[in-house]
């Protein structure tokens, strides 16, 4: 018996020792696993808070707009260590998270960030001139999807703590329900009680590693950087960190006992408990921050503020508890605030400049008109040597003022990025020897000689826009010719690169003249700028030129340039690429010189005196003209008579322009659909030639009329006039 009984004792100490070794060996893998767990969700925690930071108007760019506008080293400093901070974060994050959604939530992440750094070097490359909008539209980035993805990252990191806190709780219920029986088989023996104290030991050091860990959670909840309360049902604090703390001016205790409807301002409290009830009745109570939504909170030291909130349920012993944490958008709503009220006062201003500028182009190019006419005229006519030359000085400086009306035109469209550009194949070589023919009167009557030099193995035509290639030309012909006095000017194409698709070219224009001051070559391109101060007394010009020269290339894909050496000369040059495309058919040309018969040509014109004048230029030319004296008599004489143009004013009483082309567009005759109607008018603005267009009108000749442009106009209207003439005679 005695050695059963020891048998049995024996046996129970060995059950015993071997309940407790099981027992040891569960907490220290929950142990294990708790702290293993604990390093890493504050790491997470830590590494999220870090990065969060950095999203919307902190972090990068605070830094990046301070540096971008002030150049500022320090916020430059500050900017990398936010990028160095950012990569470092990202592959804590990217080594502790665990599941594939938290993952792709941080992919999601990265992408965002990899739009803001992307940014830096857009803004940076924009200059230092940068406007505060322009800066915003260029670092502007849609960061929702960054902080739905940091919420995700702080939910499945909460949700993991619970689990991690239910897991911890399940092994310690285990481990004492294995001790009870343990113990209930060491009342057998005395000698287990020694295992008992020494796993209740274990015990209580497991309790306070979790004691610890729950202690070291709210000391991160109580360091957030933003405030956070904890409110129950009945909307009471019950807890408030020390961010809420410093946020709204009261001190703990005062803030835990107050109402959460206490912190807002008095319009918000009479219906926040209901808004408050139905969020607690939710299924799944949350509310994320960046929804685009303020809220607002009023402190007892600054007053009311605008914030930004979310709001998480969770369930504390049975009981929900909203955890609302809150960010102060104060500042930033009123810096957006003042960037939306700069912007549209910058819109208006442009605007108005816009209307101004078209106004001013139209008031002066109809007196203009006037002048460049009757000067013509005159040149036309019998004069003698020094009249003529009158007459020919009188052209000169019409045309001169219409060019600078042109390039204040030229660069308020630019400058309000409305300047369209066509792309339509042309000879390239033959504009060059256009622009170079136009200029040779020029040239000789400085004593210059203008050269053309081309490539002889280059004769595609190319896509692009001709107008504006030939007004680059023309501007540096023109500078050249002006600045050069018995020289030589040289005009020269160089095919750079080519392939059956494209051609890279260099347009470049050498000149013997006065050259450009070293330390002016960088400024020369700018507008208003000219290399001396009396440059404009001595030669004319407003300094827009080049600067609508380098605009135009820019805006064509091209870049341009110059070399200069002061008293030798200078060379200004324009590199574009342009695709290449077949030779016009020449069965197309229209032969100019096929015209016999004049035209029977309808003017509508208010203005008597540009009445006479046109008239009197289209007689010039053996044209037949009639007169109406606004748009409504213009419509009657085209539901009796038969024209072969018109030639229509815009803006006139009664009737405008455009109104009587809509009415002569729907005379029943076949003369009112098919007649050519030309706009003639000074208000020449891209959308309103669009609507001349757009109302029936073949076409727009601006005024001041160009004779030369008239006459060719006409010309090809002869010929295909007499054409059908010619076809139903026979």
């Amino acid at each position: 018996m005695k050695l059963t009984v020891a048998a049995l004792a024996l046996l129970s100490i060995a059950a015993l020792l071997s309940f407790g070794g099981e027992a040891i060996r569960r907490f220290q893998t929950a142990e294990a696993h708790w702290n293993e767990y604990n390093r890493n969700s504050q790491a997470i925690a830590r590494s999220t808070s870090n990065l969060l930071e950095s999203v919307g108007y902190g972090g990068f760019i605070h830094n990046f707009k301070n540096y971008v506008l002030r150049r500022d080293p320090g916020y430059l400093s500050a900017l990398k260590a936010n990028i160095n901070s950012y990569n470092n974060e990202m592959a804590r994050l990217e080594q502790l998270l665990p599941t594939k959604e938290e993952q792709a939530a941080l992919a999601t992440i990265r992408a965002t960030f990899g739009e803001y750094i992307a940014n830096i070097d857009k803004a940076v490359a924009m200059g230092n001139d940068v406007t505060p909008t322009a800066l915003d539209k260029t670092v502007k980035v849609d960061d929702a999807p960054a902080k739905a993805a940091f919420q995700l990252l702080l939910e499945k990191n909460k949700a993991r703590s619970e689990e991690q806190e239910q897991q911890a709780q399940a092994a310690y219920d285990d481990t004492i329900s294995f001790l009870r029986y343990g113990a209930a088989v060491g009342l057998l023996i005395i000698a287990s009680a020694a295992a008992i104290v020494y796993l209740i030991e274990r015990i209580t050091s497991i309790s306070r590693a979790v004691a610890t860990a729950y202690q070291q959670i709210n000391s991160l909840i109580d360091q957030s950087p933003d405030p956070m309360l904890y409110v129950n049902r009945e909307g009471a604090i019950i807890r408030a960190n020390r961010a809420a703390v410093e946020f709204f001016g009261y001190d703990r205790p005062a803030l835990e006992q107050m109402l959460v409807e206490d912190l807002l301002p008095e319009r918000f409290r009479n219906t926040h408990a209901d808004k408050r009830k139905s969020f607690f009745g939710k299924s799944q109570g949350i509310r994320p921050m960046g929804t685009g939504k303020d809220f607002h909170a009023l402190t007892r030291d600054h007053g009311e503020r605008t914030v930004d909130i979310n709001i998480n349920l969770v369930e504390d012993d049975g009981d929900q508890i909203a955890i609302v944490g809150m960010r102060d958008v104060t500042e930033s709503r009123k810096m957006q605030s003042i960037l939306m009220k700069a912007k549209e006062e910058a819109e208006a201003g442009s605007k108005a400049k816009s209307e101004f500028l078209a106004t001013m182009s139209h008031e002066l190019r109809s007196p203009l008109n006037v002048i460049l006419g009757y000067s013509e005229l005159m040149r036309m006519g019998d004069l003698d040597d020094k009249n003529r030359e009158y007459a020919t000085n009188v052209t000169n400086a019409g045309e001169h003022l219409l060019a600078l009306i042109g390039d204040i035109m030229d660069y308020s469209k630019i400058e309000a990025g409305t300047l369209e550009l066509e792309k339509i194949p042309f000879d390239l070589i033959g504009s060059i020897r256009d622009v170079a023919n136009a200029q040779r009167l020029t040239a000789e009557g400085r004593g210059n000689h203008l050269e053309v030099i081309l490539p002889e193995t280059f004769s595609q035509w190319v896509v692009g826009d001709p107008t504006r290639i030939r007004q680059i030309i023309v501007n540096y012909i023109s500078n050249a010719l002006k600045f050069t006095e018995n020289g030589v000017v040289s005009v020269k194409l160089d095919i750079l690169d080519e392939t059956e698709d494209w051609a890279s070219c260099r347009l470049s224009v050498r000149d013997t003249g006065i050259g450009v001051p070293e330390d002016k070559i960088d400024y020369i391109f700018e507008r208003f700028s000219q290399a001396d101060s009396s440059t404009s007394r001595r030669f004319g010009g407003t300094g827009l030129g080049l600067a609508i020269c380098r605009n135009l290339a820019l805006a064509m894909g091209g870049q341009v340039g110059v070399q200069s050496d002061v008293g030798v000369g200078s060379e200004f040059w324009f590199e574009i690429t342009l695709p290449v495309a077949p030779p016009a058919n020449a069965a197309n040309n229209i032969e100019m010189e096929r015209a016999s018969r004049g035209l029977s040509i309808l003017v509508v014109d208010d203005i008597e005196l540009n009445q006479r004048m046109v008239k009197l230029l289209l007689e010039k030319l053996g044209d037949v003209v009639t007169i109406a004296a606004n748009g409504a008599e213009a419509v009657e004489k085209m539901r009796n008579t038969h024209f072969d143009a018109v030639l229509m004013d815009i803006h006139m009483p009664e009737l405008d322009g455009i109104e009587a082309t809509r009415q002569i567009r729907h005379l029943p005759n076949k003369g009112g659909s098919d007649t050519p109607i030309f706009a003639m008018t000074a208000d020449v603005a891209d959308h309103n030639v669009k609507n001349y267009l757009a109302a029936g009108m073949t076409g727009c000749l601006s005024k001041p009329v160009n004779f030369n442009i008239l006459r060719d106009t006409l010309a090809r209207l002869r010929a295909e006039t007499n054409n059908e003439r010619g076809a139903e005679a026979t």
